[in-house]
């Protein structure tokens, strides 16, 4: 019977044992050997979707860069959104300001016209960066001041037509990119960058 108690307690202790330990190999040894016994074919296939991915996000910055510029290039160009910000800019400094051209009786005249052309124009550059389209940090430095000053202008009419119309988003995009062009500072180029490109 001894023999029987002396082997349930050899058999208990083998249990209760804790197991050892190697702490010489660790998990990065273990992930070595895993990535060391990685075929070479699997690396070259990392290796190429890395850069392809790198290719297709550069080439889509690039792209939406030169279509910022080609808008940009466009407005600058065209003579009938030249003369509604020439219009817009006269109306804004009269000290009635631009309110008075949101009401019902001034809805055809060539002032407010000229301030929905202005507005509308806006209003779809903030799409069009929201969308991804129009490169924001590009449009910021040609725009930064302008947005900042037509919105100033701008956000007592807007006010006084969200009303009358009943449309509280009527032009909610423009009022969010100006909103944050103040908060942030202009775009400027760092000086070594001025050295590289």
């Amino acid at each position: 019977m001894d023999g029987a108690v002396s082997q349930l307690e050899e058999t208990n202790a083998t249990h209760l044992q804790t197991p050892s330990v190697d702490t010489t190999s660790g998990v990065f040894d273990s992930a070595g050997s895993f990535l060391s016994s990685l075929p070479s074919s699997f690396w070259i296939g990392l290796v190429t979707v890395l850069v392809v991915g790198w290719g297709v996000y550069s080439q889509r910055s690039i792209s939406r860069k030169k279509m910022t510029l080609e808008y940009i290039a466009a407005q600058e160009g065209d003579g009938d959104v030249l003369g509604a910000r020439k219009i817009f800019v006269l109306a804004a400094l009269n000290p009635e300001g631009l309110a008075k051209w949101a009401s019902k009786e001034n809805q055809g005249t060539e002032e407010a016209q000229a301030i929905a052309i202005v507005l509308n124009e806006m209003e779809l550059v903030s799409i069009g960066i929201q969308s991804g389209v129009i490169d924001y940090k590009m449009y910021k430095k040609w725009n930064y001041s302008t947005v900042k000053l037509y919105w100033r202008h701008a956000e007592a009419y807007v006010k006084v037509l969200r009303e009358r119309v009943a449309r509280p988003t009527l032009y909610l995009e423009f009022q969010a990119m100006a909103e944050s062009f103040a908060k942030e500072k202009p775009l400027r180029m760092k000086w070594w960058r001025r050295l590289l490109f």
